[in-house]
């Protein structure tokens, strides 16, 4: 994103400077929540194989 100074018609960066913690924040949060959903998916076809076993 890039906002534009209307006095010198120059682009800023100062959104970007905003917004660029929040983006690594919301892709960690992203990365949790998809490694999260993969144990809950591997621990429930683990459960499924044992209780196969007996």
């Amino acid at each position: 994103m890039q906002a534009i100074n209307e006095k010198n018609g120059k682009k800023c960066q100062t959104l970007d400077i905003y917004f660029v913690p929040w983006r690594k924040e919301e892709k960690l949060k992203i990365h949790e929540k998809m490694k999260e959903n993969e144990n809950k998916r591997l621990n429930q076809s683990a459960k499924k194989r044992i209780i196969g076993l007996f």
